[in-house]
């Protein structure tokens, strides 16, 4: 019973967890932003996927 319980637990827990690791995520990207692109990286191509 109680390993069906700790699952059900996870199972509600893992949402925060992602939720909260995107979120430092895009701070972390929107923190950067301000910074200018190396000399190598100029002329690059950058393809993004979104949701």
């Amino acid at each position: 019973m109680l390993q069906l319980l700790a699952g059900f637990v996870g199972l509600a827990v893992l949402p925060l967890v992602v939720a909260a690791t995107m979120n430092a995520t895009e701070a972390f990207r929107t923190a950067s932003v301000g910074h200018p692109p190396a000399v190598d990286l100029t002329d690059h191509i950058v393809l993004m996927c979104g949701s």
